[in-house]
């Protein structure tokens, strides 16, 4: 009986003691209009007040409320018109202010409207929404200063951040200040379903789940390769132009879904809806590779990837999306060879030659596509651009490769005068490379692990060196033995099966054989028999002329021979250039393990 008393006092006494009339008992209602609810999912259950009359709080971490209805990309809208103060009557209930699904609603059935937002004043109970109907320029809508949640001016050159693009029904969270296991668990498990939708089918033609890794994967990369060092912007923020042509192609994983043979049915908007409130778009977007990579991988690798990303995550990234233009600049272009992956991935991300190999094995997913980069193909087979392997480190050793020069089409007189530029890339020469047309390299991939002909300058180039990228299968200080078994035996295309080399009569190859004969069957077949070509540089030709390789070459024979070696420094590069943010990396105490909170 006490208590009961004690706690009715306690309990009354918040903002309005019940001697002052605030609060009432059950049935009766304020001669006012009591204060709406928030959106079910505004506010946690636990800052949510029993008795009517208490203002309500804002929730943590809930910057804006803007919901994105339909923005195309790039385009700028100005407020013509708006709901304000409606007043919607229920039978029990009486509401001040219209709520979140009634403003999305109201736009989705108005021709007219081209998207809405929504804000929420707290203190009053009141929702505000405003439509959009045309895209010149973007104004704020008027709002009172104790408006905890409203509109605000978005800022120049933000218009093609990734933020921007993305719709939050209940606002973006732009720092994460909080995130257990149990969530992680939950991001991951959202795209795992996203991806797992997809079909599994994979040909020279498409394959769903690959292009949806691949982009994935391009988007997290895209975003924090542009971290300066110096200047200390960029980084994994979730901040790249989309405007940008090196961006071509990432919207439609990122917010677009555009299905058919050319597009990709799902987009990780989809599972973002379910988290963007408590998520940074930067600390999600990180999560989503890692969750494609792991559940990409196979067996011993998978568990070793799901448990690792996890032991190793931090979150509180915040995200930015002003100026996201100068992004596109700090990224590596393949045509600048292994210069770029030296400014890139060592001088920038401070990697060494070793981690930025590694890292460079995520093009083991998915495809370059000439509509968004010029370049064309399949890093392998289609098979395994939908698995997280090491093949692409095993395609590099095992198969030959030549210059496929101006895959684009660009004249020498529209090339010399800016009106673009010739695409040129590695395609496979080794025998019947007419199936395999479909496959290719990049010089930043090969250039890891070989250079170019005897008198060039070091760099290869596929535009400027015409020569064959290959190995021999028995070099003393280049074992190939278990690069050639994880590529099902098979050596430039010719079985590993013969006592003698008949690439002729039933192609097949003394491999690991030092032989005159077995080295010269060799040379024909990985690079076709064109004998015009010289050889690119490597030390997995035995020859002392020919030697060293590329800055990698070490690593990437190690790593065709090992997928554990090979994921065990991935992680720690990924690690490393993950946690580089213009607001602060793990250095700076910034980003946190899971289950601590700011």
């Amino acid at each position: 009986e006490v208590f009961l008393r004690a706690w009715h006092v306690v309990t009354t006494n918040g903002f309005g003691e019940a001697p002052s009339g605030s609060l009432k008992p059950l049935g009766i209602c304020p001669s006012e209009p009591a204060a709406s609810q928030p959106h079910a999912h505004a506010v946690p259950p636990s800052e949510e007040h029993a008795a009517a009359g208490r203002p309500m709080r804002a929730p943590a971490g809930i910057q804006s409320s803007r919901m994105v209805h339909s923005i195309p990309q790039g385009r700028r809208c100005s407020s013509v018109s708006s709901i304000e103060e409606q007043q919607t009557v229920g039978v029990q209930n009486r509401r001040v202010g219209i709520t979140l699904e009634e403003c999305l609603d109201d736009c989705r059935s108005d021709t007219d409207c081209f998207f809405a937002e929504f804000s929420m004043d707290f203190e009053e109970g009141m929702g505000r929404c405003s439509k959009f109907v045309t895209c010149d320029e973007t104004e704020a809508t008027e709002a009172s200063e104790d408006l905890m949640v409203g509109f605000k001016k978005v800022p120049e050159g933000s218009f093609d951040s990734p933020q921007w693009m993305m719709r939050c029904p209940l606002g973006a969270a732009m720092t994460t200040r909080c995130m257990s296991e149990e969530l992680y668990d939950e991001v991951v498990a959202s795209v795992h379903e996203l991806s797992e939708s997809l079909s599994d089918e994979c040909n020279t033609e498409e394959c769903e789940q690959g292009d949806f890794a691949g982009c994935v994967l391009r988007m997290a990369g895209h975003d924090f390769m542009d971290f300066d060092p110096t200047s200390g912007t960029g980084g994994a923020d979730g901040c790249t132009s989309m405007e940008h042509a090196d961006n071509a192609g990432l919207a439609e994983c990122l917010y677009m879904s555009t299905a058919g043979s050319t597009g990709i049915a799902v987009s990780l908007q989809d599972a973002y809806d379910r988290f963007c409130s408590e998520v940074s778009l930067a600390d999600f977007i990180v999560i989503a590779a890692e969750s494609i990579m792991s559940l990409r991988a196979v067996g011993a690798s998978q568990n070793m990837l799901s448990t690792q990303f996890k032991a190793n995550f931090r979150y509180g990234r915040t995200t930015a999306f002003e100026g996201c233009h100068f992004s596109h600049h700090a990224l590596p272009n393949p045509a600048d060879s292994c210069v770029a992956v030296e400014r890139v991935f060592v001088d920038a991300l401070g990697l060494d030659w070793e981690m930025a190999a590694a890292l460079m094995g995520v093009h083991t997913l998915g495809r370059a596509d000439a509509r968004n980069s010029g370049y064309s193909g399949w890093w392998s087979t289609p098979e395994h651009s939908r698995r997280f392997n090491n093949d692409y480190f095993v395609s590099m050793l095992a198969k030959g490769w030549c210059p496929e020069v101006n895959i684009n089409g660009c004249s020498d007189a529209d090339a010399e005068d800016g009106v673009c530029s010739q695409k040129n890339q590695w395609q496979r020469c080794d025998v019947d490379r007419e199936q395999y047309d479909h496959e290719m390299m990049l010089n930043t991939d090969l250039c890891l692990a070989f250079r170019d002909g005897p008198r060039g300058d070091g760099v290869l180039r596929a535009g400027e060196d015409n020569c064959c990228t290959w190995v021999h299968s028995s070099v003393r200080d280049f074992d190939m033995t278990e690069v050639i078994r994880t590529n099902d035996n098979m050596f430039c295309n010719i079985p590993c099966e013969g006592k003698h080399p008949d690439i002729k009569n039933g192609s097949t190859f003394n491999c690991f054989s030092r032989g005159v004969e077995q080295q010269l069957a060799e040379i024909q077949a990985c690079c076709f028999y064109e004998t015009e070509r010289v050889d690119c540089r490597t030390s997995g030709l035995g020859a002392p002329l020919l030697a060293p390789g590329g800055p990698a070459e070490e690593a990437v024979l190690r790593f065709a021979a090992n997928e554990t070696a090979w994921l065990e420094k991935f992680l720690v590069a990924w690690h490393q250039v993950v946690s580089l943010n213009a607001f602060g990396g793990v250095s700076k105490g910034i980003l946190k393990p899971l289950g601590s909170c700011y």
